[in-house]
């Protein structure tokens, strides 16, 4: 732990340790080379980010929403109070620091935990690259993570399962379409009714796309995807269904919900799911909070290196480090 400049005599909120964590930087490492040092950047926001099991010590009660087989991993998570602590994340899964593979196609290779993928392999398949947006989108899960309790999404969303109808239609456009090789890889190793690729993208596009994504004047590359999706809400059932979970689960307000009644009850949080409504309020006492995860979390690509720019782009690694440096 830091020297504490606190006289609290309490732990800070998770919101707090996250603004301080994410401010601070580490410094590159000394046989880093020129060419590598946005990995470096990228790295150092990552490993400064805080696991939902350090919120989880700070916030909740020794006992209280644990299973009984957690309660010694619970007890050694449990903050000491009276100072300030960064708890580092240590698991960067299959990153690939190659600057040779900069910029080409992404592959199946690059995909371990399906709920946590960069979902622009989805989207536009080889249009997805290798780059940082895959480390900008991974530290804003654990920023999400952090702020609901819950894992995304098999916990914060469980009850979100993609449309039978659609689910379908996703799959055989992995499979049939020139460019999702990767998608169709992925998939070879699900069996025909696991759904649970579809039931991610179902989960994220509700959870975090903005309304930009599927107007018809996008800066975002055209997706056979997002088109399929368009094409069942279109239709009386999948309108209703689409605009009503959109309503309940966007992070970003009413979005979604078309019918002026849905989106007031949204925006004033009737609707909305509690998972939902603890991140809003988190995010309201981080500095730059709504900003940091609004731009990390954007599915339209960033202008370096994603998927093409749009009117709500992907943050760079570089902006997403600054911003998270203003945060303190």
């Amino acid at each position: 732990p830091p020297p504490s400049s606190s006289s609290s005599s309490s732990s800070p909120s998770a919101a707090a340790l996250l603004a301080r964590a994410a401010a601070s930087s580490s410094p590159a490492s000394p046989d880093a080379s020129p060419d590598a040092s946005p990995a470096s950047d990228t790295a150092s926001t990552a490993s400064h980010a805080i696991t939902s099991k350090s919120s989880r010590g700070v916030n909740t009660p020794p006992g209280e929403g644990e299973d009984e087989d957690d309660e010694e991993d619970a007890a050694f998570w449990e903050l000491p109070v009276g100072r300030e602590w960064v708890v580092k994340l240590a698991d960067y899964g299959t990153c690939d620091i190659d600057v040779s593979t900069m910029h080409l196609p992404m592959t199946e290779r690059h995909v371990t935990t399906w709920e946590n993928m960069l979902p622009d392999l989805l989207l536009w398949g080889k249009q997805a690259t290798q780059g940082f947006d895959s480390d900008v989108w991974g530290v804003a899960l654990c920023f999400f993570h952090l702020l609901t309790g819950d894992v995304p999404y098999e916990e914060t969303a469980e009850e979100l399962t993609c449309p039978p109808q659609l689910a379908k239609l996703w799959r055989r456009i992995w499979e049939k379409t020139k460019g999702f090789e990767a998608a169709t890889a992925l998939l070879e190793n699900a069996e025909e009714d696991d759904t649970l690729l579809q039931d991610t993208l179902w989960r994220v596009l509700l959870l975090f796309a903005h309304d930009s994504l599927f107007a018809p004047d996008s800066a975002a590359p055209k997706s056979p995807i997002l088109a399929a999706l368009v094409s069942f809400t279109e239709k009386p059932a999948g309108k209703r269904e689409w605009a009503d979970a959109r309503a309940a689960w966007c992070l970003w307000g009413g979005a979604g919900a078309k019918n002026e009644k849905r989106r007031k009850a949204a925006d004033s949080g009737e609707t909305r799911r509690p998972a939902v409504r603890r991140a809003q309020k988190m995010l309201g006492r981080i500095p730059n909070g709504s900003k940091v995860l609004q731009g990390a979390l954007a599915l339209s690509g960033s202008g370096s290196g994603g998927v093409g720019g749009g009117p709500v782009a992907r943050l760079s690694a570089q902006e997403l480090l600054a911003l998270l440096e203003d945060s303190s």
